[in-house]
């Protein structure tokens, strides 16, 4: 790697605030799922089928559900922890415990141009040379052509696909208490679509893998 000294790649993301979430305990999934089984709906559809935009909900009780909970917070998009790593300026990097496979970072946190190269580069995929936490570690449900990947190459070489989408639910989920979901939510939803293409919450309701993503898009800036 050379030095820290490289022009660093410049994070697509607002400044914001940020704070550390514990994983839910399985006791609160169905309430974290109130941010999908809840949220108001929105004119335009997907299939036929009614989009969902972001809300944080404080829950179902006896069956009624509540009010809003205006305290919900946007995370930062698949696009800003592709090149955001450290924290800095306030704002947060990759939670702890997963590797990057970059360094040394440049000095506000951002990954260098030789590290962007490197995540970038496909023949690099099948020797598995290339360092930092793989996706599969992660995403246990993940196909083969992922599993190996570490999640730096998932960013930069499948953008718009769904294992870049859930990615960034999960690193939110990690990094902002009162993201929309939990986290051990987001690696229920992102295993299910992995491993069979959709996911179904606890009414019923069938997500498809497109529909998710539209959703997880409303939820970070």
């Amino acid at each position: 790697m050379k030095s820290s000294k490289e022009t660093p790649v410049k994070p697509d993301a607002t400044p914001g605030q940020t704070s550390r979430s514990t994983l839910a305990s399985p006791a609160r999934r169905a309430l974290a799922l109130n941010s999908l089984k809840a949220a108001p709906v929105v004119v335009t559809t997907l299939s036929a089928r009614s989009a969902l935009a972001a809300e944080c909900w404080s829950g179902k009780m006896s069956g009624n559900l509540s009010h809003p909970n205006n305290g919900c917070v946007l995370g930062r998009s698949p696009g800003y922890y592709k090149t955001r790593v450290g924290p800095w300026g306030g704002e947060p990097g990759w939670p702890p415990g997963f590797d990057s496979g970059c360094s040394p970072l440049d000095s506000n946190g951002s990954i260098t141009q030789t590290c962007q190269t490197m995540f970038e580069d496909t023949t690099l995929n099948r020797g598995g040379t290339v360092p930092g936490t793989r996706f599969g570690t992660v995403f246990t449900s993940a196909p083969g052509n992922l599993k190996k990947l570490t999640l730096m190459q998932v960013l930069w070489q499948k953008p718009g696909s769904f294992a870049f989408h859930a990615i960034a639910a999960y690193f939110n989920a990690l990094n902002f208490s009162s993201y929309v979901l939990k986290p051990d939510v987001v690696l229920w939803i992102a295993n299910s679509i992995l491993a069979t293409g959709s996911f179904t919450d606890d009414r019923g309701t069938v997500w498809t893998e497109s529909q998710m993503k539209a959703y997880l898009n409303t939820t970070w800036t």
